[in-house]
């Protein structure tokens, strides 16, 4: 998900504490400059990017010991099996988690062209 903002409308502080008081019950990890890696439970997570213009949120798995493990099972078991596996099972936690978090941030921060 992309939400477009006013260029440099907001910190990386400001967003960051936003996150953080409107979900206490989620963990929250700094990653890099301008990136957090919220975390619902062990398998679901989500990153959130401040870019200049926009904000970016995408569903995601939390560890990246967890994308190493899919990325073998994809290559052990074919591309078919552990692809519809995500789809069925995975993919919609991570959308929902995404539109939780999007959807407070769309709120508060969007601003439309």
């Amino acid at each position: 998900m992309k939400i477009p903002i006013k260029s440099n409308s907001v910190t990386f502080e400001e967003l960051k504490s936003t996150i953080v008081n409107n979900f206490p019950e989620y963990k929250f990890f700094e990653h890099k400059k301008n990136f957090i890696i919220a975390e619902k439970n062990v398998g679901v997570g989500c990153n959130i990017k401040l870019r200049r213009k926009k904000i970016i949120v995408r569903g995601n798995f939390p560890n990246p010991r967890y994308q190493y493990l899919y990325l073998i099972l994809t290559i052990l078991f074919g591309f078919l099996y552990p692809i519809l596996f995500y789809y069925f099972f995975i993919y919609k936690n991570f959308l929902s988690f995404e539109n939780q978090i999007g959807g407070l941030l769309i709120s508060k921060y969007s601003f439309i062209e």
